[in-house]
Parts: structure tokens; C-alpha cells; sequence
């Protein structure tokens, strides 16, 4: 019989426990996990769970791949056991405890441990990294990604649905090496819905590391500014470029982070530094994120009666395809963190995994995303592994993979721009004039078969990502409504590397130089007077949103009032309600006979 459950899990809206805690209308718990969260956060993921449901209808097969809430019920009395380790894993909802009545529980099957838990179980380290059961570890993780997305992201994207939240933590997989997808609480679906309805959902979502990041470009805050600077352009005859734009984004990216915080900006700085390492690129992970950002304004820049960006058109052709792909290849940073062997083999494993990344995260910046050449170059990855001497025959899931690729409608992956694979036979021969040592001989095999790891796989609980046991630099990924990890350490290495771009980059402004200063050392910093008049935060020291009545509103007919305008008036337009912002902001002058304003702003009269 089961005693209790036991928290192991906590993220932005809850926290769950396993085994299941006890529903207040039964009498047995349920032989799942459940998800303890406040009851208009259950009721929300609740109706989103019976939303995605109608589109999983229409995707044969598709149920094997995702984990939703099953039932909704109220919780009955925690128990002792229930409370082990809740103080601890469960800081956030700290207050289930004194007002239960106003939480719920959703209750779902069991589906393993996490891509990242899963990992560090396997001992995947960098000494083993290339031969053994380390190897499969790899193969594995890999297969199944790849498996995820022929047969499940690609086709819930075409439904038009996004998890908009998928990273190693929200995929699970179990001892039958089943592997699914859950935390559906940011998904959302933009099928027969208005345009408002996507903006509503991304408005207020930060830099994260998981999705692309131009999501920037959908707040309010970003959208007047790149349509004021096209018409500043215009107006004045200016041309435009990528390197302008990306100017003019790097200078506005201080007055955005005030306003919507840092996110993951950090995190997000770390991942893109192992990539210009292993790469050896002679960039900026800060360069990266806006080079990205820009030519994705470039591209969809229009030239009707005047320059216009069409967010629209970026988004339904371009970031509904991309944006859970990005999150997928979130996880493969796990395996770039977790391998410092300098052998020559795990050297080209590091660089060839870095260019797969940089292709598909990078440089499809402006472009869908091919997903039959990326799941073409990821089953490639495999060939890098060092197996062991035994020859088992290929699985089940290796055949899936091929004949999926095989029967797709896309034409064969064209030859693509990062380097060719180099087997390890022939590694060797392309290094005898370096100082490296030639790595052992070793025989060579395509795909292990996953069912032999089923064996050696132990018994998984729906835990949380722990602290991973190897000796890296690098920390893990941040929750979603968690800040990320401090760039301090990045940052002094980075001070010895010198940019070279290949374009033409814009003067840095001293606005700039003195952002960056600020924020790489972010414990050295002295809070200043908020830029829109409010109060910062006692304990965050963020600046308080300015509330003025009908601000979304009178943003979007200042939008269109920009629209009908000539060009010559579009200026002054601007300049007018800059003007009229800062008029609001002035505080009124003392009473002359000493009294003070009433709620109308008139002096009181004094008795």
C-alpha cells in the first residue's frame, strides 16, 4: 500500500509529487503523479490539455509522443508523507500548506525521468564519452529526438501548435525508452485564431534559451520602435541593412531589458559561446543573438507605400515552424557540457555537433527550417560513436528513422555548408602530421540497438533535473520563470577575444558601451532612478511597469494612425507623442498657498 507522496518537482505554476497525492472525493490515490497548482492555473492547463486533445485527433499516432492531464480533482489533507522534502523542492508554493482550499491537483501517468536526469544516470562522461555504453547513452537520446520530430513536433507545427516551451526537462523517458513530451501550460494554438491572439501569448516572454530569439521582436516595446526607425529611414532617404538594423537594436536593448528583464540573456550568451569555441569563430555571443534578430527583420522588410515590417508574415511563415525545433536542439548543449575530452575523436565530435547547431539554430535565422535534412544530419551524429565489440542487429527505431526520411516528400538533403563527417578510420590519417596521438583502432558501427539498454535501465520516478555530477564551468538550464546563472566567468574570457565580423559593424555608442559594463557585472551595479519615473522593486530592484489607462490600446491606434499618414507628417506625429508622454510624466508645482492637490489636481483652499 502507498503511504504518501513525495514532492520532487516544482516549476513556475506548481509542484508535483509522486507517488500521487490523495483526491478529497476518493478513497485510493492514483497510481500516477499529480501536479498540485492553484486552481485557476489547473482549470487553465486543464482546458489547454482538452484543446491540444481536439488537434491530436486529426495526427494518427501521435498520443505515444505527448502526457496530459488525465483528471482534475480537490486534494485531501497532506499528510506527513506527503510534506518529505516540500519545504525544500517546493519553495515557490511554499503556501499549499496553510490554504489548500485554494489549490487543485491534475493527475497524470507516470512517464520516467528527464532527457537530463536520464543522462547523468547513464554515466555519460568524457572520459567514456566514445566507446561503451556511453556511446548508446548518445545514440539513444539522439534517436529519440529524432523520432520526436518527424513524427510529433513537425506534425503538431502543421496543425499550427505550439509546446513553445520544449527543452530536455519537459521530455521524458521511461524504462521501455518510450519518450514524451509534457508541461503543456505555454503551448497555445494560433489555428482559425486572430493575429492578437499569437501577440497576447508572446508579448511579455523574454530572451529564453529554448525558443528563437527574435520572440523579442512581438512586444509592444519593439514594434513601435523598428516601424519608427523605418520611417525615420525612409523619411530621410537613408538605406537600409542588416548591420543598421542590428545597430539599432543593440542601442534600444537597454531601455527593452528595463521594461520586460533579462530572461535568460545570460544563459542564452553561455550556449552560444560553446559554439564559437568549438567552431573557432571570431564572434560575440552578443553579435549572434542580434545578427539573428536583424535578418529576420531585413528579410521582412516591405515596401508598399512606405517601409513596414510584417511581423505576420515572419511569423506565420518562419517561427511557428522554428520555434519548437529550437527548443529539441536545447537539449544536445547537455552532451557539449558534459564532454571536455581533448582526444582527437571527441574534439570532432564537439565541432561537428557545433556546426550542426549553428546551421539550424543560426543561420536558418530568416528561413523555415528543413526538418528532413536536420533529422538526416542528426542520425549522421551516430557514426561518431566508438560501439563495442559485439554487433547487434539494428532496432526497430533505427528502421523507423530511415524509412520515415525515406517516404518523405522532400527531396534528398542537398549537400550542405558545415564540414564533411570524418569516421574516426579516417581521422587518423588526417592527423598524422599533428601533435596528437593516433586513437586506437576500433570497429565501427552505424546504430546500436536501443533494446539493449532496457536491461540496464533502472526503475525511473518523474524527478526533477538534479544537479549533474560533472566537473563543468557551465551550469545547468534555468527554469522558465527562473533568472539564469550569472555570466561573470564568461565574461573574463571573453575580454581577450577580438571581434572580427564579416560585415560592416556600426560604431558602438557610448549609451552602449556603458549598458554592457553595467551588465557584465551585475553585482557592481548601483540602481539609478528608473528611465519611466516609477519605484523599483524593494527585493527584485526591477522597475515598476507604468501604468497609464488605455496604454495597449492607444499604442495600437497610434499604429494605425501611422498607417494613413504622409511621410513628411509621420515624424512630427512621432516627435509629438514623445512629447506628450513626457508632459504626462512632469509632476505638478507645489501649491502656492500651501496646501495640498486634490484628485483633480487643484489647490485646496486654505481655511
Amino acid at each position: 500500500m502507498v503511504k504518501g507522496g513525495k514532492a520532487i518537482a516544482s516549476g513556475g505554476y506548481g509542484c508535483v509529487f509522486y507517488p500521487a497525492l490523495k483526491c478529497k472525493t476518493k478513497k485510493k490515490r492514483s497510481s500516477g503523479v499529480s501536479k498540485l497548482l492553484t486552481k485557476k492555473a489547473a482549470q487553465d492547463e486543464f482546458n489547454e490539455a482538452k484543446e491540444i486533445r481536439s488537434v491530436m485527433d486529426k495526427i494518427p499516432g501521435i498520443e505515444k509522443y505527448i502526457l496530459l492531464p488525465e483528471s482534475m480533482c480537490k486534494p485531501d489533507e497532506l499528510t506527513t508523507e506527503d510534506l518529505e522534502g516540500y519545504n525544500v523542492t517546493c519553495k515557490k508554493h511554499i503556501g499549499a500548506r496553510q490554504g489548500l482550499n485554494r489549490y487543485t491537483i491534475l493527475n497524470m501517468p507516470l512517464g520516467g525521468v528527464d532527457i537530463s536526469e536520464y543522462i547523468s544516470k547513464n554515466t555519460f562522461d568524457q572520459k567514456r564519452l566514445l566507446a561503451g555504453t556511453n556511446a548508446s547513452t548518445f545514440i539513444t537520446v539522439n534517436n529519440k529526438i529524432i523520432e520526436l520530430l518527424l513524427n510529433a513536433v513537425s506534425k503538431l507545427n502543421e496543425e499550427k501548435l505550439l509546446h513553445a516551451d520544449l527543452k530536455a526537462e519537459n521530455i521524458l523517458i521511461d524504462n521501455d525508452l518510450n519518450c514524451r513530451i509534457i508541461d503543456w501550460g505555454l503551448s497555445f494554438s494560433t489555428q482559425d485564431k486572430p493575429s492578437d491572439h499569437f501577440f497576447t501569448e508572446m508579448e511579455w516572454r523574454p530572451i529564453q534559451f529554448n525558443i528563437p530569439c527574435s520572440n523579442i521582436l512581438f512586444s509592444n516595446f519593439y514594434m513601435m520602435e523598428i516601424n519608427g526607425m523605418l520611417d525615420e529611414m525612409d523619411f530621410n532617404g537613408k538605406g537600409i541593412s542588416p548591420s543598421k538594423i542590428e545597430g539599432y537594436l543593440k542601442k534600444e536593448f537597454p531601455n527593452y531589458l528595463e521594461e520586460y528583464g533579462r530572461g535568460h540573456y545570460d544563459y542564452v550568451t553561455d550556449n552560444f559561446k560553446i559554439l564559437i569555441d568549438n567552431l573557432s569563430l571570431n564572434l560575440k555571443p552578443k553579435d549572434m543573438i542580434f545578427k539573428y534578430i536583424s535578418n529576420c527583420v531585413y528579410k521582412f522588410i516591405r515596401h508598399n507605400r512606405e517601409l513596414s515590417f510584417d511581423i505576420n508574415g515572419y511569423i506565420n511563415e518562419v517561427f511557428i515552424y522554428n520555434c519548437d525545433i529550437w527548443g529539441l536542439l536545447s537539449c544536445y548543449f547537455d552532451f557539449l557540457k558534459s564532454t571536455y575530452d581533448n582526444s582527437v575523436q571527441a574534439i570532432a565530435f564537439r565541432k561537428q555537433l557545433s556546426s550542426v547547431l549553428y546551421k539550424y539554430m543560426i543561420d536558418c535565422d530568416d528561413s523555415r527550417i528543413n526538418i528532413q535534412e536536420l533529422a538526416h544530419d542528426l542520425n549522421e551524429l551516430n557514426k561518431f560513436m566508438i560501439m563495442d565489440t559485439r554487433q547487434p542487429t539494428p532496432g526497430d527505431l533505427t528502421k523507423s528513422i530511415q524509412k520515415s526520411i525515406q517516404k518523405s516528400t522532400y527531396k534528398s538533403p542537398p549537400k550542405t555548408t558545415i564540414q564533411p563527417i570524418i569516421l574516426p578510420d579516417d581521422l587518423t590519417k588526417s592527423i598524422q602530421k599533428s601533435t596528437y596521438k593516433s586513437p586506437p583502432k576500433s570497429t565501427i558501427q552505424q546504430i546500436i540497438l536501443p533494446d539493449d539498454l532496457t536491461k540496464s535501465t533502472q526503475k525511473s520516478t518523474y524527478k526533477s533535473t538534479q544537479k549533474s555530477t560533472y566537473k563543468s564551468t557551465y551550469k545547468s538550464p534555468p527554469k522558465t520563470t527562473i533568472a539564469p546563472p550569472s555570466s561573470k566567468i564568461l565574461a573574463t574570457r571573453l575580454s581577450s577575444i577580438k571581434s572580427h565580423l564579416l560585415i560592416h559593424q556600426p560604431k558602438t555608442t557610448d549609451t552602449e558601451q556603458s549598458f554592457m559594463k553595467k551588465y557584465d557585472n551585475p553585482k557592481n551595479v548601483r540602481n539609478k532612478r528608473c528611465p519611466n519615473g516609477t519605484r523599483r522593486h524593494k527585493k527584485t530592484g526591477v522597475c515598476e511597469t507604468l501604468r497609464r489607462p488605455g496604454t495597449l490600446e492607444q499604442s495600437k491606434q497610434n499604429l494605425s494612425k501611422l498607417s494613413t499618414m504622409r511621410r513628411s507628417d509621420k515624424v512630427k506625429y512621432i516627435n509629438s507623442l514623445s512629447n506628450n508622454i513626457i508632459e504626462t510624466r512632469k509632476r505638478k508645482p507645489r501649491c502656492p498657498n500651501g496646501t495640498r492637490r486634490n484628485k483633480n489636481g487643484d489647490c485646496v483652499k486654505k481655511i
